[in-house]
């Protein structure tokens, strides 16, 4: 998910963030050496320092490249990841460094290319990193419908108004293969349910009202030419 809203650079109103309703678990700590550390909140990948990133395998982090809209991975539904392995871990990671290079904050596996059921987030935009990983998520919602204008690392320089419910609990596998559940009610549970939607086959662009379709035919009709005479962006 796109940070950035309305015109030019402009960016979201991120609102404070609630610590009601949120569940905790204890975590084991990682291994000697390791950049996984307990966190206060299941899932929260913790990052040693900002070194972490450039750290990354460049490689790896190289050959993942946001897709951009039209492209039939994002509209595709992805399959359950069967195995938390180190190979997940590291595609994890990469996927961590090209959402931070994208100033964004959130992105699932299909923006990049990978058919999985998996993303990662950062919605609070504190100081100090603290990205989490969701696989094979469920998701619940309640609340009142709340519009919201939203953008996309896959559908750059469109914004739109997005009407979810305000209320999100959202199951999820972490990175050390058990399973964790939290609530929220704040710009994380959009963010979730944004991310989900990439898992599901589904982007803004469907959830948009006519009068975005309208104002942002053109943008659109320019990225499938693009995508059809080959200019995939990323």
């Amino acid at each position: 998910m796109d940070p950035a809203a309305g015109a030019g650079s402009e960016r979201f109103k991120v609102p404070a963030r609630r610590e009601s309703g949120q569940c905790r678990r204890d975590r084991r700590s990682g291994g000697a050496g390791s950049d996984y550390h307990p966190a206060p909140d299941p899932g929260i990948v913790r990052i040693r320092d900002t070194e972490f990133l450039r750290r990354i395998n460049l490689v790896t982090q190289r050959s993942l490249e946001i897709h951009r809209y039209p492209h039939p991975v994002l509209a595709r539904r992805a399959e359950p990841v069967e195995t938390v392995d180190d190979d997940l871990r590291q595609l994890a990671e990469a996927m961590i460094a090209v959402m931070y290079e994208a100033d964004g904050v959130g992105l699932a596996a299909p923006q990049v290319g990978i058919s999985r059921r998996l993303f990662v987030a950062d919605p609070r935009r504190t100081d100090e990193p603290e990205p989490q990983v969701f696989i094979n998520p469920d998701i619940r919602l309640e609340g009142d419908l709340v519009p919201f204008e939203e953008g996309c690392l896959s559908i750059p320089e469109v914004r739109v108004t997005v009407r979810r419910p305000q209320v999100a609990t959202i199951t999820a596998t972490g990175l050390d293969g058990e399973r964790f559940e939290l609530t929220d009610d704040d710009f994380a549970a959009r963010v979730w349910q944004h991310e989900f939607d990439h898992l599901d086959g589904v982007l803004i662009v469907d959830r948009m009202s006519p009068r975005d379709r309208l104002a942002h035919r053109r943008t659109l009709k320019d990225m499938r030419a693009a995508f059809e005479s080959g200019d995939r962006g990323g």
